[in-house]
């Protein structure tokens, strides 16, 4: 079950909820407002969170949490 997949470390967002796997990640995504989504940092991470959950593979998975941080950072939604 790759999205089950946990990140390298959980992530604590503004509002006190935490990313913890990679179907977490994916929520967060999909929660955001369709303009953000389409901003490129965002649709790299959603690129890496899919390659991830297909693959498995823990570098794909570390890859992927590093994007999420940068793109999290970039949009100040980070605690």
């Amino acid at each position: 079950m790759p999205w089950t997949s946990r990140l390298k470390s959980p992530i604590k967002l503004k509002g006190g909820r935490s990313v913890e796997t990679l179907a977490d990640a994916r929520t967060v995504i999909l929660e955001l407002p369709e303009y953000q989504q389409r901003r490129p940092y965002w649709e790299y991470t959603a690129q890496l969170l899919m390659a991830a959950a297909q693959g498995g593979k823990r570098e794909a998975i570390d890859e992927a949490y590093w994007q999420l941080m940068r793109a999290l950072k970039a949009d100040r939604m980070l605690s």
